[in-house]
């Protein structure tokens, strides 16, 4: 069965033996990562100038997790990235699209209705809202099913430090009770394994069907939840 957010891109193995790379080919690799990394960018921002909800959403740079994540083993590094939003209050906008490039494959990380964060009781926690629109959520869009609990990680790590930064909001939850965490987190289903996937041009299409309808897209089936991890 189709994901729902599988583009029609026709049959592409990933499975085949790739060649033995030279310089040339290394060269041919690097000019078309940098060169998908701008089509990535431009193709974003188109997609947000047409969308309607443009006022709605702001995507950040495609560099902006690699400042974000400190290096495994650590947390995020809040610090390398607290300039870009010095003009930018992301807690108004109700999605932040954060697109990541992980060992050669993008992906995209949607958070949704940060603000609410920021409308938690720190002095009676009260569990997460079982509505979508009224918590705040990160997604994860990717064809892989790879273990994205360390992005959820340095992603929920951000939004409380920048809630603490820029609204002078400290989140406090309870670690063993995940029901009170301020975000939540899942990995959608979206069924692409080809080539394309290596190439950013998923993102594309998963940000247009987001734009389009973003409630449907959040009440897509998981492949993972996030809900239990250690913060």
């Amino acid at each position: 069965m189709d994901s729902y957010l599988e583009p029609k891109l026709g049959e592409h193995s990933i499975g085949t033996t790739p060649r033995p790379k030279t310089e040339s080919t290394d060269l041919k690799e690097k000019a078309h990562r940098l060169l998908t990394i701008a089509q990535a960018e431009f193709g974003l921002k188109m997609q947000l100038k047409d969308s309607p909800l443009r006022d709605q959403i702001h995507i950040f740079d495609t560099l902006f997790f690699r400042r974000l994540d400190a290096g495994r083993g650590k947390g995020c590094d809040y610090h390398a990235v607290k300039n870009w939003t010095s003009t930018l209050d992301i807690f108004s906008k109700q999605f932040i699209i954060v697109p990541i490039r992980e060992q050669g494959i993008w992906y995209i990380a949607i958070i949704c209705f940060p603000k609410h964060i920021l409308e938690i009781d720190c002095t009676e926690p009260q569990p997460l809202s079982t509505v979508p629109s009224e918590r705040t959520s990160i997604l994860i869009l990717d064809p892989y099913e790879r273990d994205h609990s360390r992005t959820i990680r340095i992603l929920r790590e951000y939004l409380l430090a920048e809630a603490l930064e820029r609204h002078e909001k400290m989140v406090n939850f309870i670690k063993d009770m995940p029901m009170f965490w301020p975000v939540d987190g899942k990995h959608l289903s979206v069924g692409l394994e080809s080539e394309w996937c290596d190439g950013g041009i998923h993102l594309l299409h998963y940000t247009r069907m987001f734009f389009a309808n973003p409630l449907e897209i959040i009440a897509l089936p998981p492949v993972s939840s996030y809900q239990t991890l250690e913060p």
